[in-house]
C-alpha cells in the first residue's frame, strides 16, 4: 500500500480530496492544513506528497515545503497543486523536482489526480516495498 501525505491551508478543499479519494479506494493518506504538522507526517516511507503552492499568510510556498520534504523522504514523489498556475511557477516547480504540478480549479481535477495516482501505484508499491 502507497502513504500520501497531502497539505493545503484551506481545511475544506481537504474534506473533498479526502472524500474524493477514499471513494476511489486511495486511504493510507494523512490530510493537514498546518504546514508543521505536515513536515512531522511525512516520513521516509511517505511515497507521495500532494501540495498546496498557495500558502495564505506566510512568504512559504509550496515548493518550499517540497524542498522539506526531499530532505525528509528523498524518495517522495511529490505533485504541487494550485489554484493560482502560471508558467514561471510550473517551471519553478519542476525545476525543484515535482512529479505532477495540478490545477485545482480544473472541472476534472479530482478525476485526474485519482487517475494519475493509480496509473503510478504498482510502480509506487513496487519501489515502497524495496526500500524497506
Amino acid at each position: 500500500m502507497i502513504r500520501i501525505a497531502a497539505f493545503d491551508d484551506f481545511p475544506q478543499f481537504l474534506e473533498l480530496l479526502r472524500r474524493e479519494l477514499e471513494e476511489n479506494d486511495i486511504r493510507d493518506v494523512t490530510f493537514h492544513s498546518d504546514e508543521q504538522d505536515f513536515l512531522e507526517a511525512v516520513v521516509d516511507a511517505t511515497d507521495i506528497a500532494i501540495i498546496d503552492n498557495s500558502i495564505k499568510g506566510t512568504h512559504v510556498t509550496g515548493i518550499d515545503l517540497m524542498r522539506e520534504v526531499f530532505r525528509k523522504a528523498p524518495y517522495c514523489r511529490v505533485i504541487i497543486i494550485s489554484a493560482f498556475l502560471d508558467v514561471p511557477v510550473i517551471e519553478r516547480a519542476y525545476n525543484n523536482g515535482a512529479w505532477k504540478v495540478m490545477d485545482k480549479t480544473r472541472d476534472t481535477f479530482f478525476d485526474d489526480l485519482v487517475y494519475f495516482i493509480n496509473q503510478h501505484k504498482p510502480i509506487l508499491e513496487v519501489e515502497h516495498r524495496l526500500r524497506r
